[in-house]
């Protein structure tokens, strides 16, 4: 702490004068003393204050946090904060809903998945009772969705509807298209085995296309996507028999590149799509050649080495 001037001029003027004149301003020495005791006492109680008010600011914003990651993805809420620390000087006043607005995706696996026969239990469940199943059901398939699946995302959930995609934010964090479209399809197959515990039946949708992804709404802020790769997964669900994984063409073709599964389902008409092919994904398959085609060393490899091998060379191709 800075000596007041004219502190330091008459301790000069003591010294010059001998013991006698030091004897004589002592009390004014015992005064400065102290109030230099005094502000540095009042410097440490602000330095605590601060700090206290910093650890409470501290957990505050670990609570919105967390609570963010609750209702939005983990980027969006990432890219909430970043900003909100570059304007912190000016203003933290940002609108969450400018946070990645309008970004296309130009490859996403869409999934959704409905409870089949749901009227019959909504009619005959009681309101309360209806919710602690719903509330039950859909955090079990929460869970599952991100239990060590790289890639995957909630979107959302729309009455008796669950939604997830994959590969909806930078692909090379979360491996390749392939990888992340098998754990889409790995999710969907166990949420049929959750439903069976809850005693009630799936009906799954699945394509693979593009999606615009971005958060709608001032009040209430969603994340969503739209696009055509949503009502092309929303009628395969429609069209899907209970209990079962409908995909289409496009979804097809990439999972019997990895080695997953499927199995014609035959041509079904959508509404405005017309008459388009469908297969069921059935499940990684064992790769077992042909006797009468020549085994080449990729037909010879595990599925899982298959896919990491893929994904090598699209990576090498880009």
């Amino acid at each position: 702490l800075a000596v007041p001037p004219a502190a330091t001029t008459a301790l000069v003027a003591a010294a010059l004068a001998g013991p006698r004149r030091c004897w004589e301003l002592a009390p004014m020495l015992l005064v400065l003393g102290a109030s230099t005791a005094h502000a540095r006492w009042e410097g440490e109680l602000a330095v605590r204050t601060l700090y206290l008010m910093w650890q409470r600011l501290m957990a505050r914003a670990g609570q919105l946090h967390g609570l963010l990651l609750r209702m939005l993805p983990a980027p969006v809420v990432q890219d909430y904060f970043e900003q909100c620390l570059q304007n912190m000087a000016r203003d933290c006043s940002i609108d969450i809903s400018s946070m990645s607005m309008g970004e296309r995706r130009p490859r996403c696996g869409v999934l959704f998945l409905a409870i089949d026969d749901f009227d019959s239990l909504l009619n005959r469940s009681p309101a309360d009772e209806l919710l602690r199943f719903l509330n039950g059901f859909f955090s079990e398939l929460d869970r599952a969705c991100g239990a060590a699946r790289p890639g995957l995302l909630k979107v959302e959930t729309v009455q008796e509807v669950y939604i997830a995609a994959c590969n909806v934010f930078e692909a090379g964090l979360d491996g390749c298209f392939e990888e992340q479209l098998e754990n889409l399809v790995s999710f969907a197959q166990e949420a049929h085995a959750i439903a069976e515990k809850f005693r009630v039946r799936l009906r799954a949708g699945l394509h693979v296309g593009p999606v615009v992804g971005g958060i709608v709404g001032r009040r209430v802020p969603r994340f969503r996507l739209v696009g055509d790769t949503m009502n092309r997964a929303a009628r395969l669900e429609q069209h899907c028999p209970a209990g079962q994984t409908l995909v289409s063409g496009d979804a097809a073709e990439v999972l019997d590149a990895i080695g997953v599964e499927t199995m014609s389902f035959g041509s079904v008409m959508m509404k405005g799509l017309g008459d388009l092919p469908t297969f069921l994904a059935v499940g990684e398959r064992p790769i077992v050649p042909s006797p009468k085609a020549p085994r080449s060393p990729a037909q010879l490899l595990p599925a899982a080495r298959r896919r990491a091998a893929l994904c090598r060379q699209q990576t090498a191709t880009a």
